[in-house]
């Protein structure tokens, strides 16, 4: 798994297209409004064309930018150009069909129902299309299976393979642990021995006798990191995953504002503010107990009120107002201070953020963004001791993401020729000791 890179198991270079932005319309637009059944509104492009996807609790329509009229699902041969407008590749599409139920597990968390398109290529890729806004959910293709393959094998999950906190892994890495632990402390013993009874000497000149000697030096620099290996699996085994990601101090922020409302300006107005900007979405939504606009350019968000169209700054006190309202503990805030760059407690976010410390037990800091005041994580000495054990189990120990470095990579190969080895060895005394029995 490591030596594959991960952005290409991903299939990002499968794909193109996504990130695309549009400009000011030349036409009026439909001035749509919020009622109970809709949270949020958000003006899109595809291909050319503007439309309104209206997001409810328990639906979301289409409708079109310029007449206001409601959009039925795309069809077969929409859902076809569009696949192959995301498309990088060079084959053709080999079907597409609408999945409605029984999803494969590749995706089975994609709400259904969706669009798959499969391409007639050399990786077998598939893309998963949303139904409704046309949009790119998941790409899937050959080498994302096999490495699924192996994921399932790592964290022992045969079933949805992803339930890394497993009874079946714990028992396993406890074990193997111990058996780790107890081999390296013989191996230490003995060569602890063969030191002082200066008993050390060069290996005879034959394959077995320097495979030998190499697998048993080799074994006392891997084995410590196979120790830390398992040592740090079970150590995020044994983390509450639920804690650690925040979710027993974070309140899921509903939609707060007017149940029903029309705002004083409209989409077209608004993307007149930024004519020669180019725009990937502006959402209309209820934050902080009023109507916004939430504008996404090719680089940055921007709140916008909905009267008069000024931005809305996230100072110290509106971020404090929002973590406080994002937070079910029982601590309150003891200070805060403005994170620039890159910091690893935020580092899946690419924008600055006010950090809120809290006097609670699990020590939470509650990071809200500078740009557009979301919530961006709840981080605690769970996720802290977690993200330690990450540290140590993918051997990053500057930004904690990289699975694909070139330590991991290198400690991998050592481990599998040790094994290997180790194996060949073992079978070798095994038919010595069958022939001498003979």
């Amino acid at each position: 798994m490591v030596v594959v890179d991960i952005d290409f198991i991903h299939g990002d270079s499968l794909v193109k297209n996504t990130k695309q932005g549009y400009s000011a319309s030349v036409a009026p637009l439909f001035k749509p409004n919020l009622s109970e059944k809709i949270n949020s509104i958000s003006l899109r492009e595809s291909m050319g064309s503007l439309f309104y996807l209206e997001r409810g609790p328990e639906h979301q329509q289409r409708r079109d930018a310029y007449t206001g009229e409601v959009s039925a699902p795309l069809t077969e041969s929409e859902i076809r150009v569009l696949a192959r407008h995301f498309y990088a590749g060079d084959g053709d599409i080999k079907n597409a069909f609408v999945i409605t139920e029984n999803p494969p597990v590749e995706v089975s968390w994609i709400p259904l129902p969706v669009w798959r398109v499969n391409f007639e290529d050399q990786l077998a890729t598939s893309f998963y299309l949303d139904p409704i806004s046309g949009k790119l959910i998941s790409r899937r293709h050959d080498y994302w299976r096999l490495f699924d393959i192996f994921w399932m094998l790592h964290i022992m999950d045969y079933e949805y393979r992803s339930d890394a906190q497993n009874l079946l892994l714990t028992v396993a890495t406890g074990v193997g642990l111990l058996a780790a632990s107890t081999g390296l402390w013989l191996l230490f013993y003995r060569l602890a021995h063969t030191l002082l009874t200066k008993k050390c000497s060069l290996p005879a000149r034959n394959i077995e006798s320097i495979s030998r000697f190499l697998h048993k030096w080799v074994s006392v620099v891997v084995g410590l990191q196979f120790l830390i290996w398992l040592g740090s699996g079970l150590g995020m085994n044994m983390i509450d995953f639920d804690a650690a990601a925040g979710r027993l101090t974070k309140i899921q922020q509903a939609a707060s504002g007017p149940a029903s409302a029309i705002p004083t300006i409209g989409f077209d107005t608004l993307l007149q503010h930024y004519a020669g900007t180019p725009v990937r979405e502006i959402s209309l939504l209820r934050w902080q107990e009023k109507l916004v606009y939430r504008v996404q350019t090719l680089d940055r968000r921007v709140l916008h009120e909905s009267s008069d169209g000024d931005i809305i700054s996230i100072d110290a006190d509106l971020a404090r107002q929002i973590a406080q309202s994002s937070y079910a503990g029982k601590g309150s805030i003891t200070h805060q201070e403005k994170v620039t760059g890159f910091a690893v407690e935020t580092r899946h976010h690419d924008d600055d953020s006010w950090a809120f410390y809290f006097d609670d037990g699990a020590a939470t800091t509650v990071y809200v963004s500078v740009e557009d005041g979301r919530v961006l994580e709840h981080r605690n000495n769970s996720w802290r001791w977690f993200d330690f054990f990450w540290m140590l189990h993918i051997m990053d120990f500057d930004r904690h993401e990289d699975i694909n470095n070139s330590l991991v990579i290198g400690f991998a190969t050592g481990s599998l020729w040790l094994a290997l080895t180790g194996l060949i060895l073992v079978f070798t005394s095994l038919r010595r000791s069958s022939l001498i029995g003979v």
